[in-house]
């Protein structure tokens, strides 16, 4: 992973409070490729004893985010967030999540990464894609 700034991505992402707040872990995968791991807390369920939606949201919006972040690397090309889509497929009990993203296009102003998100227990509960504007330098 030489070509993957491990300290500039991880710097990034420790100095943001809300993945601080969702206890969010970054694990960088290569290049173009991450997980983001969200630590079960029971704060995070909804009414129903589920993870909240928004919880599966954050991970997809993170995981995507760093995907295209490890692709560009710190260039002042970075990458910001035009849309997101995610479908949730099923329910999480009291488990943790582990968003794995990856690119699908890597362009000159624009791109897109998709993401799968999968229980602790290893079933599939989401997946979504998010694009990117790529600012120019």
């Amino acid at each position: 992973m030489s070509d993957v700034d491990q300290e500039f991505l991880q710097n990034t992402f420790r100095v943001c409070p809300f993945h601080k707040h969702l206890d969010l872990e970054l694990v960088v995968i290569g290049r173009g490729k991450v997980e983001v791991i969200a630590y079960y807390r029971p704060e995070l369920d909804q009414a129903a004893g589920t993870l909240h939606s928004s919880v599966f949201a954050a991970a997809l919006d993170a995981s995507t985010y760093y995907a295209a972040l490890s692709y560009y690397g710190p260039t002042g090309r970075l990458p910001l967030t035009q849309e997101y889509k995610l479908n949730l497929l099923s329910p999480a009990r009291q488990e943790n999540i582990c968003a794995v993203a990856e690119m699908l296009k890597a362009g000159r102003t624009i791109a897109v990464a998709q993401s799968k998100i999968f229980a602790a227990s290893g079933k599939l509960v989401a997946a979504g894609m998010a694009s990117f504007t790529i600012p120019q330098a």
